[in-house]
């Protein structure tokens, strides 16, 4: 059986107060924190401040790829760095998470820098489709996507369309 891998590393420049409060926001996150409550109906064990709350929960409930409420993970590793938070991971980033917890802190703290993701996907066997990669731009105000598969994908239909004859057959013909 193949297995499958994605990797990605970047840093979101935040100050180290702006740091310790994203940390606090992820753990939030991965804690059992029940978004489907308000801050004051959390458990008595809830340990975080109600900003922290809010961007949680805000964050949970319009970004993220949640299979199960009840098991949630982000798929990555978040660390304080002296340039601000570097996100990371080991055998797999969730990359849209990532992107898009990336975008809300950005927003949140009126961060007006891009930050760069790239993800580098590849497989333990020889697989066609077992390699590859994807890009996302993330600014304050959006997050967008490109990937290698599609940007091949694009080039090889413009490279056959710019090569097709008035053949009634519509062969392309070797120019």
């Amino acid at each position: 059986m193949a297995n499958y891998y994605s990797a990605a590393s970047f840093i979101i420049p935040l100050t180290p107060g702006q740091a310790k409060f994203a940390l606090s926001v992820i753990y939030c996150l991965e804690d059992d924190a029940e978004f489907d409550k308000s801050f004051d109906e959390q458990h008595e064990d809830f340990d975080f401040d109600k900003s922290v709350f809010e961007l949680s929960k805000t964050i949970f409930n319009n970004h993220l790829e949640v299979d199960d409420p009840g098991y949630f993970s982000l798929g990555f590793c978040a660390e304080k760095d002296e340039m601000g938070l570097w996100v990371s991971c080991e055998e797999y980033i969730n990359s849209h998470n990532a992107a898009y917890l990336t975008h809300a802190i950005l927003k949140f703290f009126n961060i007006n820098k891009p930050v760069l993701i790239e993800v580098g996907s590849w497989c333990d066997r020889r697989q066609l489709e077992g390699f590859g990669g994807h890009a996302a731009f993330v600014t304050r105000d959006s997050v967008e996507w490109v990937s290698t598969s599609q940007w091949l994908h694009d080039k090889e239909v413009a490279w056959t369309e710019a090569r097709k004859t008035d053949n009634e057959d519509g062969e392309v013909a070797d120019r």
